[in-house]
């Protein structure tokens, strides 16, 4: 075959390079105009004589249409007659060219840079499966790779790629010797996880000048046994400028397990950024390189775009469903940082805000409209309250408008409409819509007061970033006159908010906030529940000395105030953190000193929870039957009581201790009767526990089946009230049902699930619980030497967190 580089259309500038199949020559198109890469077979294999004409149209499937700066461009379709592939130019060097090992903070920008190309490529559903440095362009000025500014990392040949939803028989050949992760060697299987461990080997290359696995004519074969069966030496063994963070890092990057790598690349981002790289990753992805030519405005905003449901209807009309319309306004609200990217999305952080060009449209359409549809149109821009209709979005122009309009009137005007129109939403009860309201004209009392109804109903009804969101408004403008100490019930709620969405370091951050307003100030009530709030978080984090020193803070603050119900309260919260470091004495004497102070009050709900918590000692102590019978007390108490609540919850307790002393039966009774009746008071969050126990208590009883139906309702109802940490719960006793079906595999996938919705914050016993189903897994798929590992972190997490149980597992392990 003649080579394309003699057709007339082009003019060889010079060869580039030849690999086994192909030749790559820079040529300037003279169609174009411009220089290009043009790529050709040498000669096709006897064999298979169109092999690389189906490579070539492979590659153009799988990224034909995409232009993000980081891949290596296909400017035409390939021709099959003329056999060849017409690429972009790439001016830097590859990463094969490059002599290692680099300087640290050029090696991590450069790692940066190549994780930002494989963080989009993940997030349009594509698999490279064949990433090595001979693949990667970088630019050719080394001071760029210090400099902290933002450059491309450009990857090519995806010919032996797939689409995430593709067999892995779609592709059309493995990948490369020394590259390939543990489970595509084993088992063919490439994902994004493997893409990241074709990563740390490039990783250890830059940073070490050694490749952690091969050495120059080592055999294949051997080099593959390696890699599923070795662990490299520590980068920093081989360059002691290294620190350990990097060395965990890559290290993470090459475990065996897909799942032990990193989640995803702007994951590795963001941890290259923690040990060094000044890449700034975050202006990698911009909206317009997630547009494809055949892709709707529908399409774009279901797979890429997190907004608000009325701007979602709003889009729709203001572009004419036009995609370049749609890639003009992203644009623009992206150079001015109202977008934000995050797994694929872009989430909207501010206003969207309109370009210039649409506001015209918009405008000359309210100025044709008659007087008084034009002061209906002012009032209904006021009403809107930044976006937020009042009304089905039904006239969706006249909402788009709106966004225009209100910037334009003058603050005098959107007051008195604003204060007008406020009090008539308060009147019909429409509170929210109301705080909104009185925030824009400025009467913060009022938006207080409502938004603060508001929030507490929105939280009832588990609807909690609602709330949030409807709450921060009002926070702002009280910190813009400097009087947040006037809001400081509404700065409480925002914390207990965050707790109960278990964001565990912001909830901690908005305590510390109010307490440091209360500085100079007297001491209150809310002061003491802050304090006691503090404490709870703490022993939520298992920093008991925190903990109890908060609670004695709120003792002491409830005993100067003489309110002795919360002073019994605060007892039980003390025996609650000294039960949890086994010092039962003194927590028994907390729980006591907390019942005679109810049952002297007469508070005979707050005495039954007391006996419950007095009968939890005698059950750490082995006591049983003690514990059964100070819990039926408890229970007829609040059945005399009638506190549904309660008795769902002493029932819930009831059934853990029969399930602890091997009395299944009895326990699936007191926790069916429990979850019947909590279905009935239509707490949510105490139904997820109550049915979290449930499933705990089935599978212990080998009743596998239903334990799966009940958690597919568990996790169902967290998910829509948000609570990760029970989603994660969930996945662990997935991996449980699975592990005991003899699926390992299913197991596996399940824990990983798990690990995206456990934070190492507050959710110290899912962490721990974990490492040891880790563990326990590894062990019976012969990795001895992870498993034996994986038990040794558990035990040192155990310790850290003074955790006895699991402890005793991981020593068992």
């Amino acid at each position: 075959m003649a080579a394309p580089a003699h057709d007339p259309r082009f003019r060889l500038v010079t060869p580039l390079g030849r690999g086994g199949l192909a030749q790559v020559d820079q040529v300037f198109d003279t169609k174009r105009g411009i220089e290009a890469a043009l790529k050709y077979p040498l000669e096709s294999p006897p064999d298979d004589p169109d092999h690389f004409t189906r490579l070539a149209h492979r590659e153009w499937t799988l990224i034909g249409g995409r232009r993000f700066p980081g891949l290596v461009r296909i400017l035409e379709p390939p021709r099959t007659p003329a056999g060849y592939l017409l690429l972009e130019l790439c001016r830097g060097t590859t990463l094969e060219a490059i002599r290692t090992p680099l300087p640290t903070t050029a090696a991590l920008n450069l790692l940066s840079a190549l994780a930002a190309t494989l963080e989009f490529i993940r997030a349009v559903g594509l698999v490279h499966a064949d990433l090595k440095p001979h693949n990667v362009f970088v630019p050719a000025d080394p001071d760029l790779w210090h400099s902290g500014r933002l450059f491309f990392a450009k990857l090519g040949d995806f010919a032996f790629g797939r689409f995430t939803d593709e067999p892995e028989d779609a592709r059309l050949g493995a990948g490369t010797v020394g590259y390939m992760a543990p489970e595509s060697i084993a088992e063919g299987i490439t994902s994004h996880r493997s893409d990241l461990f074709a990563l740390g080997v490039i990783a250890y290359q830059l940073l070490t000048g050694r490749h952690p696995f091969m050495e120059p004519g080592d055999d294949p074969a051997e080099v593959n046994s390696r890699i599923r069966e070795s662990r490299p030496p520590r980068p920093s063994q081989v360059n002691p400028e290294l620190t350990e963070q990097i060395d965990a890092l890559v290290l993470s990057l090459l475990a065996q397990e897909p799942e032990e790598r990193p989640a995803t690349a702007s994951v590795v981002c963001q941890r290259l950024r923690d040990a060094g790289a000044t890449y700034p990753f975050e202006r990698a992805w911009h909206p317009s390189h997630f547009f494809t030519d055949d892709m709707t405005v529908a399409q774009f905003v279901s797979r890429h775009l997190d907004i608000p449901e009325v701007l979602k209807g709003e889009l729709s009309i203001i572009t004419e469903d036009d995609p370049v319309r749609l890639r003009l306004i992203l644009s623009a609200n992206y150079r001015r940082g109202y977008l934000r990217y995050h797994e694929g999305r872009f989430a909207l952080d501010k206003t969207l805000y309109w370009p210039l060009a649409l506001r015209r449209r918009i405008l000359n359409e309210y100025r044709s409209l008659a007087l008084n549809k034009r002061k209906a149109a002012i009032r209904r821009a006021v009403a809107t309250a930044g976006g937020r209709l009042s009304e089905p979005a039904g006239a969706a122009a006249s909402a788009a408008r709106s966004h225009l309009l209100l910037p334009l009137l003058r603050t005098a005007t959107v007051k008195r409409l604003a204060g007008r129109l406020a009090r008539e939403a308060e009147t019909a009860d429409e509170t929210a819509r109301a705080a909104r309201l009185y925030t824009m004209a400025g009467e913060l009392e009022r938006a207080e007061c409502c938004v603060w109804q508001a929030a507490v109903a929105l939280r009832n009804e588990d609807r909690h970033r609602e709330a949030l969101r409807e709450i921060q408004p009002v926070i702002d403008l009280a910190r813009l006159r400097g009087c947040e100490f006037d809001i400081r019930r509404l700065l409480m709620l925002q914390a207990d908010i965050l707790k109960d969405l278990g964001e565990i370091q912001p909830a901690f951050n908005a305590y510390h906030h109010l307490l440091a307003l209360y500085e100079n100030r007297p001491h209150d009530k809310l002061l003491a529940e802050t304090f006691k709030d503090l404490g709870g978080l703490h022993r939520q984090r298992r920093e008991f000395a925190a903990g109890l020193a908060a609670h004695r803070k709120a003792l002491a603050i409830f005993e100067e105030l003489d309110d002795e119900l919360e002073v019994s309260h605060t007892h039980i919260n003390i025996g609650n953190i000294l039960w949890e470091k086994k010092e039962l004495d003194n927590a028994l004497r907390h729980y006591r000193l907390a019942f005679h102070l109810q049952r002297r009050l007469g508070a005979l709900s707050d005495a039954a929870a007391s006996l419950n918590n007095i009968a939890s000692v005698y059950h750490a102590r082995g006591r049983f039957r003690r514990c059964i019978r100070l819990l039926n007390r408890a229970l007829e108490i609040q059945k005399e009581l009638g506190n549904t609540r309660e008795i769902a919850r002493m029932l819930n307790n009831l059934g853990f201790v029969h399930h602890y002393i091997g009395e299944a039966g009895r326990a699936v009774e007191c926790l069916e009767e429990s979850i019947r009746l909590t279905r009935r008071i239509a707490s949510q969050r105490d139904l997820l526990f109550n049915m979290g126990n449930l499933a705990a208590v089935l599978i212990a009883a080998g009743r596998l089946k239903q334990a799966e139906e009940t958690l597919d309702t568990v996790e169902e109802i967290a998910e829509h009230v948000e609570l990760s940490s029970t989603v994660a719960q969930v996945h662990l006793h997935r991996a449980t049902i699975h592990r005991r079906s003899g699926d390992i595999r299913a197991a596996s996938d399940a824990l990983d699930k798990a690990v995206a919705h456990i934070s190492d914050e507050g959710d110290t016993e899912l962490h721990l619980d974990l490492l040891l189903q880790r563990a326990g897994i590894a062990w019976l798929l012969n990795r001895h030497d992870t498993a034996l590992a994986l038990a040794r972190e558990a035990l040192e997490y155990a310790r850290r967190y003074q955790d006895p149980t699991g402890e005793l597992n991981a020593l068992l392990l």
